[in-house]
């Protein structure tokens, strides 16, 4: 026998059906809402309360839209089913918070040893220093160095008195920066980027090096004769 709550329920949803006006889908939800309560507290662990609600929502209108009655299965059961992806929400936001926990995890310890290699070397590590010293691949720190500055990439190779094309995939480019002393290196890094590092103007590189910026512009010249060599271009 069919109840009253069941006809009710049925009826909102016969009126959205003919005009699914934003009023008809808060009714219709209003009806199911203790259902959609029920099958949040059993899969919606996980999930911030607004969250959770939200997704909830969505997935039971997707689920008025999709049911269909000539299956046989009643519409609470279809929603029902519907409301189970609500789990893998929880699993997904769960993962989600997890990796934020590693990540700054990373930073701390991204922190920690760079402050201690600057303290042992008197000046900023490279890329590739800090790469051996975390026992990280340069991708990782690259990728949290530009977190960390919240930059994009960095663009094209630019050194005086030659500008060259620089891309960090290319092997002939990573061979050359490999085979630089390590102030060679933070000249390259921060006149390109390379390696995730803050892109810094001639003046700004020879203050951190506390060298003139004479200084600069010849291990720059230095720099992108051996590149250009390296590349088959000089």
């Amino acid at each position: 026998m069919v109840g009253e709550r069941d006809l009710a329920r049925q009826q909102r949803y016969d009126t959205w059906k003919v005009d699914p006006t934003p009023q008809a889908a808060s009714d219709l939800l209003s009806a199911y809402d203790p259902l959609i309560q029920s099958e949040m507290g059993r899969f919606g662990e996980g999930i911030a309360a607004p969250a959770l609600k939200a997704k909830a929502k969505k997935l039971a209108l997707n689920a008025f839209r999709s049911y269909n009655p000539d299956k046989g299965a009643a519409l609470s059961t279809h929603l029902v089913h519907q409301l189970r992806r609500l789990h893998r929400a929880g699993y997904e936001s769960a993962q989600a918070l997890r990796l934020s926990e590693e990540l700054q995890s990373g930073v701390n310890q991204y922190r920690q040893v760079r402050g201690n290699m600057e303290l042992d070397l008197g000046r900023e590590p490279t890329t590739e220093e800090l790469q051996d010293t975390l026992g990280w691949s340069q991708s990782r720190v690259k990728r949290l160095e530009r977190q960390l500055r919240g930059e994009t990439a960095a663009g094209s190779l630019e050194f005086d008195p030659v500008a060259i094309e620089h891309d960090e995939t290319d092997a002939r480019i990573s061979y050359v920066y490999h085979d630089l002393a390590p102030r060679d290196k933070l000249i390259f890094e921060w006149t390109t980027g390379y390696g995730g590092k803050e892109k810094l103007s001639k003046v700004k590189i020879a203050e951190r090096l506390g060298v003139s910026p004479v200084v600069i512009t010849q291990r720059s010249a230095a720099i992108a004769k051996s590149l250009m060599a390296g590349a088959g271009l000089g």
